[in-house]
């Protein structure tokens, strides 16, 4: 689980005058950031969320693994699941968890061919469902839905200069044309492969694949969905008479919807241990 807070929200009023909220970062707002609450009195309307539910942006998952290896053999597989969660309400169990990254990681025996293959499906389309209301004096009721992942009402999107700190099937800011900081597509299902093998004892290579839908958000729902597609293959070349030395061409590419078409190759030459 992580969190960011204090600091200052460059926004605007209702009638579009640009205005800076400086946020508090007292020991009691820290104290309020690393066990969860609200609280205070502020009449600041831009604060009225940290106030009523938390102070700071937070974010977190449940996390789950196992390996198995069969005995006598060098098969091993280890499944592995990912709970994440922007808000309490899907931090245990107020809503259904339906979304997830859920993959398995598949080892061959050894061979000329394939030694590992993985797969991972990801889902963020529910966010605890589409309706949210904070509770007020007069609904006291609190429907906890629309997490809008990444996203903040008040903090820039969950990145770091522009790119999206969490799963990269999420387009990160970076590519947005307006230079907003906000993620405009965490509603999305995709599909990841990838696979690895050492044809020689001097040649490895992976290629990995993958596929995604894209919603938009609750808030800018896209028209159509979105298509994405992403591409990448690799070889390695480390040569037993140069110990130390790797020579790698990668070749990448992306098509679809949501970052449209482009292509990149990188050509890596490393060493490893001390240059005699």
């Amino acid at each position: 689980m992580a969190p960011h807070f204090g600091g200052e929200v460059h926004t605007r009023d209702p009638d579009g005058t640009p205005i800076v909220v400086k946020l508090p970062h007292d020991f009691k707002t820290i104290s309020n950031t690393i066990i969860p609450s609200g609280g205070g009195d502020s009449n600041d309307q831009f604060q009225l969320g940290e106030i009523q539910n938390a102070y700071g942006n937070h974010v977190g998952q449940w996390s789950l693994a196992a390996t198995c290896r069969l005995p006598e053999t060098e098969w091993a597989i280890r499944p592995y699941y990912l709970h994440y969660f922007d808000d309490h309400s899907m931090m245990f169990f107020d809503h259904a968890w339906r979304d997830m990254l859920l993959g398995f990681e598949l080892s061959f025996p050894a061979n000329r061919f394939i030694d590992k293959f993985v797969y991972e499906y990801l889902t963020t389309k529910d966010q605890s469902g589409a309706v949210y209301w904070d509770h007020t004096p007069e609904i006291p009721e609190q429907v906890s839905g629309r997490d809008n992942y990444y996203n903040h009402y008040l903090y820039p999107g969950w990145n770091h200069w522009g790119m999206g700190m969490g799963n990269p099937l999420i387009i990160s800011p970076i590519y947005n044309a307006n230079g907003s900081l906000a993620f405009y597509h965490n509603r999305i299902k995709g599909h990841h492969f990838g696979f690895s093998g050492r044809p020689t004892d001097e040649i490895a290579y992976r290629a990995l694949l993958s596929f995604t839908r894209s919603w938009g958000t609750y808030d800018n729902p896209s028209p159509t969905i979105l298509h994405n597609v992403n591409a990448l293959v690799e070889a390695t070349y480390s040569p037993r008479r140069i110990a130390g030395w790797d020579f790698r061409l990668s070749l990448g590419a992306d098509g679809g919807d949501l970052l449209g078409k482009s292509f990149g190759a990188m050509l890596t030459i490393r060493k490893t241990g001390w240059i005699k």
